[in-house]
């Protein structure tokens, strides 16, 4: 007869946080904690657990805030670069896209977006991107970084230099840089064109 309450009693006593336990976890849900907290004072066991469950949460909490501070400064940068940047997978699917509406190349490619096919960009040849694409390739099977520059007609007529760096990511994607090189390429012109004159002048004299 004895026994039968000491089972009983010792059952609600562990049976019972235990429940609470894992209700409170439960309703946590999915995703970072956000400050949420156990926050038991108990001595047993039970607190232990619920102890070292708090320290998991916080250390989880410190590594987002970290996360979301170098993701606000790498927005940043992004913001602040004048090169038009993308990602594309294997196939030439374009699935991020940065700086598309402002900076030196807008309007160079203003028919692209998230979900379309590099080979749709309009006003490039084939040619030129079947070239882009083997690069790309190349650049997933050795991970080798790759720069090269090309000419693009723009829509208002008119050549425009660009230079393209790529580099694999660790997703299996490759990151483009693309940075408008037409003023660099203008002076040089210029400057060839000043010192063929000069030395014209000078078989004159």
């Amino acid at each position: 007869l004895f026994i039968v309450p000491i089972f009983l009693v010792q059952g609600h006593a562990v049976l019972n946080p235990l429940t609470r336990l894992a209700d409170t976890l439960q309703a946590f849900g999915n995703g970072i904690p956000n400050g949420r907290r156990i926050g038991w004072k108990r001595r047993d066991e039970f607190g232990v657990v619920a102890s070292t469950i708090d320290q998991m949460l916080d250390a989880i909490d410190g590594e987002h805030q970290a996360l979301v501070r170098r993701n606000e400064h790498m927005r940043a940068l992004l913001a602040a670069s004048p090169d038009l940047i993308i990602v594309i997978d294997r196939d030439g699917n374009l699935t991020d896209i940065t700086n598309h509406s402002n900076g030196p190349l807008v309007g160079l490619f203003p028919s692209l977006k998230v979900g379309d096919n590099i080979r749709q960009s309009e006003r490039v040849p084939t040619e030129a991107i079947d070239s882009f694409l083997r690069r790309s390739a190349e650049v997933l099977e050795t991970g080798r970084t790759q720069i090269f520059e090309a000419a693009i007609r723009r829509e208002q007529g008119g050549l425009s230099w660009v230079e393209f760096r790529m580099a694999r990511l660790a997703d299996n994607r490759v990151l483009v840089m693309i940075r408008d090189m037409t003023a660099r390429h203008l002076a040089q012109h210029e400057r060839a064109r000043i010192e063929e004159k000069m030395s014209q002048l000078q078989k004159t004299e």
